[in-house]
């Protein structure tokens, strides 16, 4: 299991007894802006960040205080044991997390880029090749999934959120302009860590006809995600929903609240009982991300043709003995497909 060793402690630790003006020095240097409180032993104690500095900077016998006075006794750790690190959900925003042994001496750290849940065998398609027509000019130049979202395209958002849950296999569904994306990731090795197979669409397919071209590459159970989603599911809980369950396909919707602006009259042969003035109704939308069985699918999509995700969807209801379920994202979500979405984040 991959984490960052400590070989210089020196830069990262500090002790009790050290005063704060020498982990302001250390966290200048390492650049992680955080410190290991530790024991002579290396024994963990907890952390101390640049955001604990923050809260108490404006005291006039700041840089005189030890870190014993205010250092975070009940940090998140993980304990390295048997080439393994167990399950952590990252809380309040962590920046780091200290990595032990089993006898709590620290030996290194994880941040939430790197930390990884397990590797997972299930494949990890991504459909990129549509012409984001509702973005031009945007996409004139560049396809969709490239449009940078602080610094990295869309398509990355995506694999490091996937990634961080344990998927390693990527299969690209690439048409508009994708030796753009090609020559960006590569086989996904050199930039992510990962394995990225790319499979062209001559013509295009629509949002789910390019799937019948990778049916002999998908695991028993894929995940299908679009390429303009932004979002931190976990897709971890979701794969384990849809196993549970045993979903034939799983859709990942996200609830929205729909505004109405005008009155709404509640009527009955021509007679007003009520008026709703305003009013706000709850929506489930579709969000864009699946889980799929591969033997269900292929019932259905039994040759190559042009056909969108939500056709398959009709198909996969029509034959009732396959089972269809809604699994909840209470995550932060966004589509980025159009521009008054995508502007939120310019």
């Amino acid at each position: 299991m991959k984490f960052f060793k400590l070989n210089e402690f020196k830069t990262y630790c500090v002790y009790l007894d050290d005063y704060i003006s020498l982990a302001i020095e250390k966290l200048n240097k390492s650049g992680l802006r955080t410190c290991f409180v530790i024991t002579d032993e290396k024994k963990f104690l907890g952390t101390l960040t640049d955001g604990d500095i923050r809260k108490n900077i404006l005291r006039s016998d700041f840089l005189k205080l030890k870190i014993k006075n205010f250092y975070n006794k009940s940090s998140y750790y993980q304990v390295f044991e048997k080439n393994n690190l167990k399950k952590i959900n990252f809380k309040n925003d962590s920046l780091i997390i200290p990595i032990t042994d089993k006898k709590l001496r620290l030996i290194g750290y994880n941040t939430p880029e790197n930390f990884e849940y397990g590797y997972k065998k299930h494949t990890f398609v991504i459909p990129v090749g549509g012409f984001g027509k509702r973005l031009m000019p945007l996409t004139k130049k560049i396809p969709k999934p490239m449009i940078k979202i602080k610094n990295k395209p869309i398509l990355e958002h995506i694999i490091i959120n996937a990634k961080k849950f344990g998927y390693k296999n990527f299969i690209l569904l690439t048409h508009y302009k994708r030796k753009i994306i090609e020559n960006y990731f590569g086989n996904g090795k050199k930039r992510l860590g990962i394995e990225i197979k790319y499979f062209n669409e001559k013509i295009p397919l629509g949002t789910a006809g390019g799937l019948f071209n990778v049916r002999k590459q998908v695991t028993e159970d894929f995940i299908l995600c679009n390429g303009d989603i932004l979002s931190n599911i976990d897709f971890d809980d979701m794969l384990n929903f849809h196993i549970k369950n045993k979903s034939h396909f799983t859709i990942g919707a996200k609830i929205i609240e729909k505004k109405n602006k005008y009155g709404v009259l509640k009527t009955k042969n021509l007679k007003v009982l009520g008026i709703d003035e305003k009013p706000i109704d709850n929506v489930v939308i579709n969000g864009g991300v699946y889980i799929i069985n591969k033997k269900s699918l292929f019932k259905i999509l039994k040759k190559k043709k042009f056909i969108n995700i939500d056709t398959v969807i009709k198909e996969f209801l029509v034959m009732k003995h396959l089972k269809v379920l809604v699994y909840p994202i209470n995550s932060m979500w966004y589509d980025l497909g159009s521009k008054q979405d995508l502007m939120k984040f310019k």
